[in-house]
């Protein structure tokens, strides 16, 4: 992995989040997940915009142009030659690596995962963000190949959204949803909120081919609002995506495969 933080005029490395930042402290930042080839982050444009929004909900006074200067870092020559001398999916945010997956070797490395940052800053609990800091890191990844399957299962704890599906660095009902899920064997687990709708996976975007359309779940779910899930979104005739019972997925996620 490697990481910058914006110094207010340019990126410089790190490896480190101060313990004062609030983003650490209680979680308080946001943040957007891109794909990254050789050629830089695609549609950065579209994760600029959207981590804009985001900052603006939160009334964290972000500097736009440190955020537009990202794009630049990750498209760096440099920064994809350091990528290729990492072992892809080697990261903590890496999927799981099924047997018939099997890593590729450095030279072949043809994505990377990108994360970027906006926190709080230092302060307490309840005061506004005046100082937020960015950060930025970068992961090798290997690409799903067409014949990869993930084995799903379906959680049965409600999820509840934060500020209605915003992407913040809260993830702890992800990650121990996604454990569980390991824990039975499971790839990945879909995620239903209180009214029986599907949200999402724990660290995933759910697509459904429908006549074919393809259909995501609506923002009124509390999906969080990515960019390749809105660029797939189609408007539900009805709102949510219904799920089975809840009786029905306790059945169903203690099966063996789904």
């Amino acid at each position: 992995m490697k990481s910058w933080i914006w110094t207010g005029a340019a990126y410089k490395t790190c490896k480190t989040v101060p313990l004062t930042d609030r983003g650490f402290r209680y979680g308080m930042s946001v943040f957007e997940s891109l794909r990254v080839n050789a050629g830089g982050p695609e549609f950065f444009d579209k994760h600029l915009a959207r981590i804009i929004q985001a900052c603006a909900e939160r009334d964290i006074p972000v500097d736009e142009s440190g955020l537009a200067a990202a794009q630049a870092v990750l498209s760096d020559p440099k920064t994809w030659r350091a990528l290729l001398r990492q072992r892809p999916d080697s990261g903590p945010l890496a999927p799981p690596m099924s047997p018939a997956r099997k890593p590729k070797p450095p030279e072949d490395l043809t994505a990377g995962f990108a994360r970027i940052y906006v926190t709080a800053g230092d302060g307490g609990p309840a005061t506004l963000a005046e100082h937020p800091r960015i950060f930025v890191f970068i992961e090798p990844r290997t690409p799903p190949g067409p014949d990869d399957a993930w084995e799903v299962g379906l959680h049965d704890e409600s999820y509840q959204p934060l500020f209605g599906g915003l992407k913040t660095a809260n993830y702890w009902f992800n990650s121990d949803a996604l454990a569980q899920a390991r824990l039975r064997k499971f790839d990945e687990t879909i995620l239903f909120n209180d009214r029986a709708e599907v949200v999402s996976a724990c660290c995933a975007n759910i697509f459904v081919v429908r006549d074919d359309r393809l259909c995501t779940p609506p923002r009124s779910s509390g999906c969080r609002a990515g960019v390749i899930l809105l660029m797939g979104h189609r408007p539900p005739q009805s709102r949510g995506t219904p799920s089975p019972s809840r009786r029905h997925r306790q059945c169903r996620r203690d099966l063996p495969h789904e």
